[in-house]
């Protein structure tokens, strides 16, 4: 996107907008994941999407290197105009009649809303096979088939945090359901960045003329300034990277989402959830809780999930798919209907209770 093209608000708009839309977002924990499956029971929703807290996002802006809002619709309505002759219909139903999910990429611009609207539209064709999630960036952002959880006994609440998820996504692969990735540009929603710190002016993510993309902790603070490689998405879509007088470029703001994002993963990745202790503020206030402790408890309830899973299926680890392949539908072997009816596979007096301490 050119320095002269008006701030693209609309891709944030529309993703916030998922909030209060009858399509809602979520965000994650795994007290959120069972919260959102029983607010999606209570509002009749047959699917939802949910996301981590700790993201920034951005649409495909560089599919279009020439994008405005007017060229977008303009390009929109070209098409439509384009696919009223028969022949040409015919053509595209005989030529998109044998592509795969995966390769269905986008001719015109789509924000992350739509690419993500777009993909829930394929999962509701009556000749779809049955799934459960699709997840855009792993389970950052994720589509969720509200009744494949219900038909495998929701979530079992007695696992919190990352236990759960690998309790949920087995049984629901046992049980036949689809939980595919976005491993394609055709079927990526847009860029989801997982990240743990903040920007110093939110403006600058609106493009405000005069703010600048910066946070905390920068570890390459003069990124900013260099040079697009030839040929690069940053390259097609800043004109000329060097002049930040007024708001700021989409490679601009891409470039500092992926530094915030290697800055939370400097340090490797069980530093990920360190974000907690860095919380700062609200002595005094009635639910204000100490940072270090606060992180002490969640350490504590992520190790008591890990403990509860291992118990429940005589695994340590997310690989019991893999390791049960037979019976998993039956229970003539270890598999769906095996919970809790499982001798461990590991010495409990020897190597201790729980996950490997090196699982992450």
């Amino acid at each position: 996107m050119a320095d002269s093209d008006p701030p693209d608000v609309f891709a944030v708009a529309e993703l916030l907008c998922l909030v209060s839309s009858r399509l809602s977002l979520l965000t994650w924990t795994a007290a959120d994941r069972r919260h959102g499956h029983r607010t999606a029971l209570q509002r009749g929703w047959t699917e939802y999407f949910w996301s981590h807290q700790d993201l920034i996002v951005f649409s495909y802006e560089h599919r279009h290197p020439s994008y405005s809002p007017a060229a977008a619709a303009a390009a929109v309505a070209a098409a439509r105009a384009k696919s009223q002759s028969k022949s040409q219909a015919k053509t595209k139903a005989s030529s998109t009649s044998s592509k795969t999910f995966e390769d269905d990429a986008p001719e015109e611009y789509r924000s992350l809303y739509a690419n993500a609207l777009h993909t829930l539209h394929q999962y509701r064709d009556p000749s779809h096979p049955k799934w459960a999630h699709h997840f855009f960036s792993y389970d950052h952002l994720t589509l969720v088939h509200r009744d494949a959880i219900l038909s495998v006994g929701g979530w079992d609440t007695h696992i919190p945090f990352y236990g759960t998820d690998c309790d949920m996504y087995t049984r629901l692969m046992w049980a036949g359901y689809a939980q595919n990735q976005s491993t394609t540009p055709g079927t990526r929603a847009g860029h989801i960045l997982d990240v743990s710190t903040v920007l110093d002016d939110i403006g600058a993510l609106f493009r405000i003329p005069g703010i600048k993309a910066s946070f905390p902790g920068d570890p390459h603070p003069h990124a900013r300034n260099q040079k697009a490689k030839p040929g690069s998405a940053a390259a097609a879509t800043a004109k000329d990277t060097s002049k930040f007088t007024e708001a700021e470029t989409y490679a601009s703001l891409l470039s500092m989402g992926r530094r915030m994002q290697r800055a939370k993963y400097a340090h490797g990745n069980g530093a990920r959830n360190s974000w907690q202790v860095k919380q700062q503020g609200g002595q005094g206030e009635p639910f204000y809780r100490d940072a270090e402790g606060f992180e002490s408890g969640v350490e504590m309830w992520i190790e008591a999930g890990r403990a509860v899973f291992s118990a429940k299926w005589g695994h340590r680890g997310c690989d019991i798919a893999r390791k049960w392949a037979t019976g998993k539908k039956t229970g003539d072997g270890n598999g769906l209907k095996d919970g809790w009816r499982v001798e461990r596979d590991w010495d409990a007096e020897k190597e201790g209770g729980g996950a490997p301490e090196k699982e992450e």
